[in-house]
């Protein structure tokens, strides 16, 4: 975040943004709009949910929602906006006590059928990734410790 202004996302196929957290639970958006980076977190960031729209705007459609005790009342569609109000509700009532499960769970529930290619879940604590593929559907598990992250060149 302290670096915002160093950094401009590309405009892929579709617009980009980003969700990152570290290992304190310490998380934000990233995204570009009208050229300018934009960034949420701590109280800019309500939700730890992002789709595939503009956080403001997803906050704003999720606040629709907010009276709902159960999560039947959230459009149960594919668009993006439908998908965040979903996941804000599940995020607040998956009562999973397993994190991976649960995640999963919430994942699930968000699947665009056929388009979801995979569903990963991050444990920064653990520092672990556990994936599915539409694919291959049984949980992988890998431990990011076995990966080499730094820049220098190995011999």
């Amino acid at each position: 975040i302290e670096h915002l202004d160093e950094v401009r996302i590309a405009k892929a196929f579709a617009n980009v943004h980003y969700f990152v957290c570290d290992p304190s639970g310490d998380c934000a958006t990233i995204e570009g709009i009208n050229g300018k980076m934009v960034a949420h977190d701590g109280a800019t960031l309500p939700v730890k949910v992002l789709t595939n729209d503009i956080y403001d705007s997803s906050i704003l459609y999720a606040s629709q929602y907010a009276d709902s005790k159960t999560c039947q009342n959230v459009q149960s569609g594919n668009k993006s906006l439908d998908r965040f109000a979903r996941a804000n509700c599940l995020l607040s009532t998956n009562n999973e006590s397993n994190a991976s499960l649960r995640t999963f769970s919430i994942l699930e529930s968000l699947s665009q059928g056929d388009y979801t290619k995979w569903s990963l879940v991050y444990d920064l604590t653990t520092k672990t990734v556990e994936i599915k593929t539409h694919d291959a559907p049984e949980t992988k598990r890998f431990s990011l410790e076995a990966f080499y992250f730094s820049c220098k060149f190995l011999l």
